[in-house]
C-alpha cells in the first residue's frame, strides 16, 4: 500500500505590493519526489501544476501557473491523490519526412536533418551548415502533462560532437521555449529559412527600456552590403545597445496583418553561453528571413511565439513582449514569491545607522554643518526656495534634515515608496511613454543609493513604523536583484578578456578595433560596473541579516578590488575623463563611508585610492578666465567649468586632520567652493562628510611636469602664479567615452585660456575636428596610443606620441572632409550601413600617426606630426581668439584676453586653410560664447607631415619667426634668440649660423649672452659660437657650464666647445 503523502498547504501574498498577471512559475515542492500523486487546490479550486523532473534538496520541481491582485493572498494545498495527471516516461520517437510537435497553433514540425521544418500554418526550410559527414538523429518525449510537453531532439556526429534541443510545447499558449546546446566541428552553423515561400514586409522590434518608446516596426531591407538585418543578443545589457542587436524581433506581413506575427524573445541571458560567437545572425532579401548562428560551442535560450499582431502599449495595456520579457527575464514572479518568503521567515533588519553619524541630534549637527559651509547654505537656498511637492527625492530628504516637520518626512515617505512602485510596473512590462533615466543600469544605482541614505535617515529619527520598513525591506531586495540580474547587465562578464569563453566584450568588437592585451577590459565601462557593484555594497550593509547580503558584500567588493587595480595607473590617474573619474569618486566615497562605518573596512586609506585622489588634486587646472572660477582641464567629456571639488571633501572625511592630502583638497575646494553646484543626493553626503575646514586658503603644492600614465602628459609651468601655464596632452589606453582626442592638447598659456579642448559633452565636441590634432578622415575613435617618448626639464618639455590608426568605415566608405563635416556632430548611429560598436565594418588601410612636442616654456609649441599612409588627414587648432588670419606660411589672431596666436608652418609652405568658429552646444544657451573658439584646418596634399610653431604672443610683443633649414626654426624675441629643431627621422642640419644632428633639440641665447640648451633626441646642437656634442637626453641650463644628463645609461659624456 502506497505511503500516505502529508498535506503541504502554501500561504501566499503578492510580491512587492503588486499585481501580477497570471504566468508560468517555476517553484520547488519540499520533501517531495518527482511525480509524487498530488492535487493542487488555490482557495478551494482545483489547478493544474506539472513536474519538470528536476530534483534537489529543496524537494521536486514543478511548474504552475499563478497571478495575484494587489493585497491578495492566496492558500495553496497540496493533497494526496491516486495518481500523478501527467505522465514522466520517457518515449522514443520515430522520424516522419515532418514529425510534428507541440500544440495547437504553435505544433512545430521537425526532422532527422533539421530541426525546423514548420511553426504553425508558415513552412520552413534549412540545412546545419558546414558538417562533413551526415549527422545521427534522435527524439524523445521526455513527459508530458496538464501545462505543457518536453521534448529532446539530438544530433551528433561522429566524433562525438552534439546538437542538442530542448522543446518545451506550452499547451494552452502559443510559445514553444527553446534550448540549444551544442558542439559540432569548426565552422558548422545552422542556417534557418523562417518564410522561404512568402515574403514578409516588417520587422517589428527595438524599442528603449529608459526612454519608454514604442517599438519600431521597420521594412525587412537590411541596409548593410553583406545583407544583415540584426541579430538576437542576450544577455541585452539593456541601454547600451548596439543598433542591429536585438533581444526580440517579430516578422509580418502588412499586407495580411490579420495573419499575425512569427516572434523570437532572447531568454535568460545569464545562461547563455560563449553568447557572443553564439550570437544569432538575422539576414534579408526580398522578404525572406534566414537565422544562422554558430553549432560550435556554446548554449541559447529562447521562446519562439505565434501571436496576434501588436506593434504598441498604452498605460492600460502591456504589449505582448514587453510582457514576456517581464515575466520570463525581467521581472519573475517565482522569483519574488521567493525573495518574499525570505524575508518573512528572516529576523527583519535591525534599526543600525549605516550612513548617518550615532548619537542624539542630528538636526543641529546638520544645522552646525551647513552654517560652516558656504555651499551647503547656497543648496540649502535653492531647494527651500521650490515648493515641497516640485522637489526630488533627494532635495526632499534634505528638506526634512532642516525642517523636523511631520508633514515633509510624509512627502518624503511618499516619494520614496512611488518610486519603488513606479520600477516595479515598469519592469512588469508596463511603458507610461515618459524617459525615465532612474531605471536604466546607471540611473537605478544613482537612486537607489539616495533612497538608501534617505532610508537611514528615517530610521535615525524612528519615523517608520515596522510596516514601512518591512515594506523598505521588500523593495530593497527587489533593488538587489534588478543590479544582480545577469540577463540584463552581467556583472561578472563584462570585465573578462575576450578570449575567455564567459566574456561577453565581444558583443562591442568591430572591424579594425584597438584591442589592448589587458587581464581586467578596462573598457567594460567602469560607471556601468562598479556603480551597481557600489550600490549593492550599500544595500547589504543596510540588510546584514539578509541570507544572500554577505554575497552581495563580496560580489560588491571584489569588483571594487579589480576596479582599483585596472583603472588607477602608477601615477594615480584614474583611465577615464575627468568628469567620469570625479563621477566615480562621487559614489565611491559614499560606499567607502558605510563600510568603514559598518566593518571598519577603511579604503579611504587604500593606496589606490588614495593615489586616484592625489592625481585629481594634481591634475587640477589653473583659473579660467571665461568661467572666472579654477577648474579641471576638459580632457575627454567633460563639462566646463569642471569643479566638482565636493567629491574630493567628502574623501577627506575619511583622511586625519594632519594629513598633507586633506590640506591639499582643502586648498582646491576653498578655490571653487562659491562656485559649486550640488547636485543629486550629495547635498546630503555634505552635510554629514564635510569636515570643518580653516578660514584662509591653503596654498596648494607647487608642481612641475609629469606622465599621468594611460591619460596623458601634464606640462607645467609657474604652477599657482598668476602667469601659470599649463598644457595637458591627451595619450593612452584612457577611456574618455571615446573622444577622438589621442595626442591633443589643452593649453592654457601664461594665465589665458589658450587652445583648449571644449569641455560641453555633446556630439560636435567629440569629434576629431574638434580637437587640436592631426585629424585623419574617418579614424576610428576609441584607437588609443603610446606616449614613446618624453622629456622634462626647467624652460623646455618633449613628447613624443605614436598612435595606430583605424578608419571605420561606417558607410562602408572612405567620406571626404566635407561629407564628414556635414554629417559628423548630427550622425545618428542607427542609420549607417554599418554600426558605431558591435559590428563588422570595412576597415581602411594600415595608418600610422606621429606627433612630437616641444613645449618651450612658457611663450610657444613646437608641433612635428607624420602620418604613414593613405588616408586624407588635416592639421586642426583652435584658439580662444578671433578669426585667424593667413599671410604665406603664418596664421595669426587677436586675442580674447592678453594673448593673440600666432602660427608659423615650414613644412607643407603650400597649403589649403580653412577657417570657421565652432560655438558648441553647451549645457546652457548664455554660456554657448564663452566655449566658442576659432579655428583653423590646414590640409597638406603633398605628403604626410606637418612642421609648426605656435606661439602664445602678448598684444605688444614682438617676435619673429623664421624657418631654420628643412626642419627647425629660429625665433626672435627681445629677450632671446631661439633654434629649435624637431623631426621623427634622424636628421643633419648644418648652416653658418646653426647646426643640429638628431630628431628634436633647442638652444637659446638670452639678450646678456648666456646660454640654454635642450638635447632631447640627438648628440649635436649648435649655434651662437657654441657647440654641444653628446648623446641625449642632456640640458644646459642658464649660467651652468656643464650639461646635466637625463635618464639612462650612464657614462654619457656632453662636451661644449667653441664653434668656428
Amino acid at each position: 500500500m502506497r505511503e500516505k503523502t502529508p498535506q503541504r498547504t502554501f500561504r501566499w501574498s503578492a510580491p512587492l505590493f503588486t499585481d501580477w498577471s497570471a504566468q508560468y512559475i517555476n517553484l520547488f515542492l519540499p520533501e517531495t519526489r518527482v511525480g509524487t500523486a498530488l492535487l493542487l487546490h488555490i482557495d478551494g479550486e482545483l489547478h493544474d501544476f506539472q513536474y519538470t523532473g528536476v530534483e534537489s534538496s529543496r524537494g521536486a520541481q514543478i511548474v504552475l501557473k499563478l497571478g495575484f491582485e494587489a493585497g491578495e493572498e492566496k492558500k495553496l494545498v497540496f493533497s494526496d491523490a491516486e495518481h500523478y495527471a501527467g505522465s514522466l516516461e520517457k518515449r522514443e520517437l520515430e522520424f516522419e519526412t515532418n514529425t510534428p510537435i507541440g500544440h495547437g497553433a504553435a505544433c512545430l514540425e521537425v526532422g532527422a536533418n533539421f530541426p525546423f521544418l514548420r511553426f504553425g500554418n508558415q513552412r520552413m526550410e534549412g540545412e546545419i551548415w558546414g558538417i562533413s559527414a551526415p549527422l545521427r538523429s534522435s527524439l524523445v518525449c521526455e513527459g508530458e502533462g496538464p501545462l505543457f510537453t518536453d521534448y529532446h531532439l539530438e544530433y551528433t556526429d561522429e566524433r562525438d560532437g552534439v546538437y542538442r534541443l530542448t522543446f518545451r510545447c506550452f499547451k494552452h499558449e502559443d510559445r514553444i521555449e527553446v534550448t540549444e546546446t551544442f558542439s559540432l566541428e569548426m565552422g558548422t552553423e545552422i542556417r534557418w529559412r523562417l518564410n522561404p515561400e512568402k515574403g514578409w514586409t516588417r520587422i517589428l522590434s527595438w524599442d528603449d527600456f529608459h526612454a519608454e518608446k514604442e517599438p519600431t516596426i521597420e521594412p525587412i531591407e537590411a541596409e548593410q552590403l553583406d545583407g544583415l538585418l540584426c541579430r538576437l543578443q542576450m544577455p541585452v545589457l539593456t541601454e547600451y545597445f548596439i543598433p542591429n542587436n536585438r533581444g526580440w524581433f517579430a516578422f509580418f506581413d502588412d499586407r495580411q496583418p490579420s495573419e499575425g506575427m512569427l516572434g523570437i524573445l532572447g531568454l535568460e541571458g545569464a545562461s547563455w553561453e560563449e553568447a557572443p560567437d553564439g550570437m544569432p545572425e538575422i539576414y534579408a532579401a526580398e522578404g525572406k528571413v534566414e537565422w544562422r548562428a554558430s553549432l560550435v560551442s556554446g548554449r541559447r535560450k529562447w521562446l519562439l511565439v505565434k501571436a496576434p499582431l501588436e506593434v504598441e502599449s498604452s498605460p492600460e495595456r502591456r504589449f505582448l513582449f514587453h510582457r514576456l520579457h517581464a515575466e520570463w527575464n525581467a521581472l519573475r514572479l517565482d522569483q519574488a514569491l521567493e525573495d518574499s518568503r525570505t524575508l518573512e521567515a528572516g529576523k527583519g533588519s535591525e534599526r543600525r545607522r549605516s550612513f548617518f553619524p550615532e548619537g542624539e541630534g542630528l538636526h543641529p549637527f546638520v544645522t552646525k554643518q551647513i552654517d560652516a559651509h558656504p555651499t551647503l547654505q547656497n543648496y540649502r537656498d535653492t531647494v527651500l526656495a521650490k515648493p515641497l511637492a516640485d522637489c526630488s527625492i533627494a532635495e526632499t530628504l534634505f528638506v526634512a534634515m532642516i525642517r523636523t516637520q511631520p508633514k515633509v518626512t510624509e512627502e518624503l515617505k511618499t516619494k520614496l515608496f512611488a518610486r519603488f512602485e513606479r520600477w516595479v510596473r515598469q519592469f512588469q512590462g508596463w511603458r507610461q511613454g515618459e524617459f525615465d533615466y532612474s531605471k536604466c543600469v546607471i540611473g537605478f544605482s544613482r537612486m537607489v543609493r539616495g533612497i538608501l541614505i534617505a532610508f537611514d535617515w528615517l530610521q535615525s529619527v524612528d519615523a517608520l513604523s515596522r510596516e514601512e520598513r518591512i515594506r523598505f525591506e521588500h523593495y530593497f531586495v527587489f533593488a538587489a536583484r534588478r543590479i544582480l540580474d545577469e540577463g540584463r547587465w552581467p556583472h561578472s562578464r563584462t570585465w573578462k578578456h575576450p578570449n575567455h569563453p564567459e566574456s561577453v566584450r565581444d558583443f562591442y568588437t568591430y572591424g579594425g578595433e584597438h584591442r589592448p592585451d589587458r587581464l581586467v577590459w578596462t573598457n567594460s565601462l567602469p560607471n556601468f560596473q562598479s556603480d551597481p557593484m557600489c550600490a549593492l555594497i550599500h544595500l547589504a550593509v543596510v540588510l546584514p541579516e539578509h541570507p544572500e547580503a554577505a554575497e552581495w558584500l563580496r560580489v560588491g567588493r571584489e569588483d571594487i578590488e579589480r576596479q582599483l587595480d585596472a583603472y588607477c595607473g602608477k601615477s594615480g590617474a584614474w583611465a577615464e575623463s575627468i568628469n567620469y573619474a570625479l563621477y566615480t569618486l562621487s559614489y565611491f566615497v559614499i560606499t567607502f563611508h558605510v563600510l568603514k562605518k559598518q566593518y571598519g573596512i577603511n579604503y579611504f586609506q587604500d593606496a589606490r585610492v588614495r593615489g586616484m585622489v592625489s592625481w585629481l588634486c594634481r591634475f587640477f587646472g589653473p583659473y579660467d578666465k571665461r568661467f572666472e572660477t579654477y577648474t579641471w582641464p576638459a580632457v575627454g567629456n567633460s563639462i566646463l567649468p569642471q569643479i566638482q571639488a565636493q567629491y574630493l571633501l567628502a574623501y577627506a572625511s575619511g583622511l586625519d586632520a594632519d594629513d598633507a592630502l586633506r590640506r591639499e583638497i582643502f586648498g582646491i575646494y576653498k578655490r571653487v567652493e562659491q562656485k559649486i553646484l550640488l547636485k543629486e543626493h550629495y547635498g546630503t553626503v555634505l552635510a554629514v562628510l564635510a569636515p570643518q575646514m580653516p578660514d584662509e586658503v591653503p596654498p596648494l603644492t607647487q608642481l612641475t611636469s609629469e606622465t599621468m600614465d594611460e591619460v596623458g602628459v601634464s606640462m607645467r609651468h609657474q604652477h599657482t602664479f598668476p602667469k601659470e601655464s599649463y598644457l595637458f596632452q591627451k595619450i593612452g589606453f584612457a577611456k574618455d567615452h571615446y573622444e577622438g582626442d589621442e595626442t591633443a592638447f589643452n593649453w592654457y598659456a601664461k594665465g589665458d585660456p589658450f587652445c583648449m579642448d571644449y569641455g560641453t559633452y555633446t556630439p560636435e565636441a567629440t569629434t576629431g575636428g574638434a580637437h587640436n590634432l592631426v585629424e585623419i578622415a574617418e579614424m576610428d575613435a576609441p584607437c588609443r596610443g603610446y606616449l614613446a617618448d618624453h622629456l622634462f626639464t626647467l624652460n623646455v618639455d618633449y613628447t613624443r606620441c605614436e598612435v595606430p590608426v583605424t578608419q571605420k568605415l561606417l558607410w562602408g566608405h572612405p567620406r571626404s572632409f566635407e561629407e564628414i563635416d556635414q554629417i559628423d556632430g548630427v550622425i545618428d548611429r542607427k542609420k549607417t550601413p554599418y554600426f558605431y560598436i558591435g559590428d563588422r565594418n570595412p576597415v581602411g588601410p594600415k595608418i600610422w600617426k606621429v606627433r612630437q612636442m616641444l613645449y618651450v616654456k612658457p611663450d610657444y609649441l613646437v608641433l612635428f606630426d607624420r602620418v604613414i599612409g593613405k588616408a586624407s588627414h588635416r592639421w586642426n587648432l583652435h584658439f580662444t581668439g578671433g578669426p585667424v588670419h593667413r599671410q604665406g606660411n603664418q596664421l595669426w589672431a587677436d586675442g580674447r584676453f592678453t594673448l593673440d596666436l600666432m602660427v608659423t608652418f615650414s613644412h607643407p609652405l603650400d597649403f589649403q586653410l580653412e577657417t570657421g568658429e565652432m560655438i558648441p552646444n553647451a549645457q546652457k544657451e548664455e554660456d554657448r560664447p564663452k566655449h566658442a573658439q576659432h579655428f583653423c584646418r590646414v590640409t597638406n596634399k603633398t605628403d604626410g607631415c606637418y612642421r609648426a610653431l605656435v606661439f602664445a604672443k602678448e598684444k605688444d610683443r614682438e617676435v619673429t619667426v623664421t624657418s631654420a633649414g628643412k626642419n627647425g626654426f629660429k625665433v626672435e624675441a627681445s629677450t632671446y634668440t631661439d633654434y629649435v629643431f624637431l623631426s621623427d627621422e634622424f636628421i643633419r642640419e648644418h648652416s653658418a649660423e646653426f647646426e643640429f644632428s638628431g630628431r628634436a633639440g633647442w638652444i637659446r641665447r638670452h639678450a646678456d649672452g648666456s646660454i640654454e640648451a635642450v638635447m632631447a633626441d640627438g648628440d649635436l646642437i649648435g649655434a651662437f659660437g657654441k657647440c654641444l656634442t653628446g648623446s641625449g637626453p642632456w640640458h644646459l641650463n642658464r649660467g651652468n657650464q656643464c650639461p646635466t644628463g637625463e635618464g639612462s645609461p650612464p657614462g654619457r659624456e656632453v662636451v661644449v666647445k667653441s664653434r668656428n
